[in-house]
């Protein structure tokens, strides 16, 4: 595996965290809230819209360290907003989603994902490592990830 140098990190009100592999183009998102009232999704919002190219990263939301289920209201609500800012110029990019709540993967089984980000790759893992090799195709983030 290809080890990366460190991430550039960026922390947002209420724990939310980005570590960008502009490398690779990958971003991981650790989201703690799952309400899309929550300051952090403001603030994410913000950063997506101020940078020059935001539909050039694969992206790891990474949902492990904190319990509880995102409401599916909330995810189309991002996906809206994320068509509103890029269009399909994302087209092929991956979306990992890393939750280990039973629950997760029950009520949104991948095809539900995959039709609201329809220009993207989409796939739930309940496996951080797995989830990694997915999207990065092999690269080793260690030891600088967050698991």
């Amino acid at each position: 595996m290809t080890k990366l140098p460190r991430p550039q990190t960026v922390q947002f009100p209420d724990a939310f965290r980005l570590q960008i592999y502009d490398e690779i183009d990958l971003l991981v998102l650790e989201l703690p809230n799952r309400s899309q009232d929550d300051p952090g999704f403001a603030a994410l919002y913000e950063w997506f819209a101020a940078h020059e190219t935001p539909w050039r990263f694969n992206t790891l939301f990474n949902m492990l360290p904190w319990p509880g289920i995102t409401p599916f209201y909330v995810v189309e609500n991002f996906a809206h907003r994320w068509y509103e800012l890029v269009g399909e110029k994302d087209t092929g990019r991956r979306v990992a989603s890393v939750d280990d709540n039973p629950l997760t993967t029950s009520r949104y089984a991948t095809e539900s994902f995959q039709n609201i980000f329809p220009t993207r790759k989409f796939q739930l893992f309940d496996d951080y490592d797995n989830a990694i090799a997915w999207i990065t195709d092999g690269y080793d983030l260690s030891p600088y990830s967050t698991l």
